[in-house]
């Protein structure tokens, strides 16, 4: 089963229950809770609870830079998309083909959603496996969101990926 969130072409959202749940990113805090009930495993790339480090002058930064990405996102949304998408995939060269006009609603929305929303551990600490894939060299997500979302989930477990960034589902199939 796939899920799409929709941001170049029409949102998918598969009936059923899976076994197995694959997330990226911020599609972990988007899993719908009838997917968590009775899965077997929840594996993680590039996870976080909360986007913005709780130390002050890092958590000011992060806002900002958000708060920058969604001014660019409507003045020069395409170049603001190149220059996310090399963040992505650095340390590795990479391709992203998008199929589609991106919908920039719903990309404004979820840049917001990254400076309000918290993981509900409730329902993801019910999963019998977690498992946490995260690039040694994520620019996006740094190591430590990984790391301390994993100590938050005792029956998880953290796998970095040595010389990899944020874009695992494309560099690191």
């Amino acid at each position: 089963l796939t899920a799409d969130r929709g941001y170049y072409g029409a949102p998918f959202s598969p009936e059923g229950q899976p076994r197995v749940l694959v997330a990226h990113s911020f599609g972990l805090h988007l899993l719908e809770s009838r997917w968590l009930e009775r899965v077997a495993l929840v594996v993680v790339l590039g996870g976080f609870q909360v986007f913005h480090p709780e130390e002050e002058e890092a958590g000011r930064r992060s806002r900002r830079l958000v708060g920058r990405m969604r001014q660019r996102l409507d003045r020069e949304p395409d170049t603001l998309l190149a220059d996310f998408r090399a963040r992505c995939f650095f340390p590795e060269p990479g391709q992203y083909v998008s199929s589609g006009r991106a919908d920039l609603e719903l990309l404004a929305a979820d840049l917001e959603g990254l400076d309000v929303q918290a993981l509900d551990l409730h329902a993801l600490s019910a999963v019998p496996r977690v498992l946490f894939l995260h690039g040694e060299q994520d620019q996006i997500v740094p190591v430590e969101r990984a790391q301390a979302l994993h100590r938050q989930l005792p029956k998880s477990r953290l796998e970095l990926i040595a010389g990899a960034g944020h874009a695992l589902p494309f560099t690191r199939t």
